[in-house]
């Protein structure tokens, strides 16, 4: 499997401890692998012949990986006492993917 990526991102520090993060990424993917069922093909071992079916992997077609991440990363400094040393990080992530098998694979025994 191979890819491409393209990656960005923006940090915003509000203060010392807080900060905004907004990432945004892009992957162009080939070579997705995937089992594959073929037909029931004719198998001959020491002159017995049987059907067998046959698993394999195999290359499908291209595809994507793309979205963006928003992201808060502080600490409750602002609280009195002990409050002021929590925290909490929040993010938010949206992904959006899809792709093209390729054709409809033939059979084992088509491909002679």
């Amino acid at each position: 499997m191979e890819s491409t990526n393209y990656d960005v991102s923006a940090e915003w520090y509000l203060n010392s401890t807080n900060s905004l993060t907004l990432a945004l990424f892009d992957k162009e993917v080939s070579g997705f692998i995937e089992t594959t069922l073929n037909q029931v093909v004719p198998y001959t071992n020491n002159g017995v012949t049987k059907d067998v079916t046959v698993l394999r992997p195999e290359n499908q077609g291209d595809g994507f990986v793309r979205g963006f991440e928003f992201a808060w990363n502080g600490f409750f400094d602002f609280l009195p006492g002990w409050g002021k040393y929590f925290g909490a990080r929040a993010a938010f992530t949206y992904v959006d993917s899809g792709g093209k098998l390729n054709a409809q694979p033939r059979r084992l025994a088509d491909r002679t």
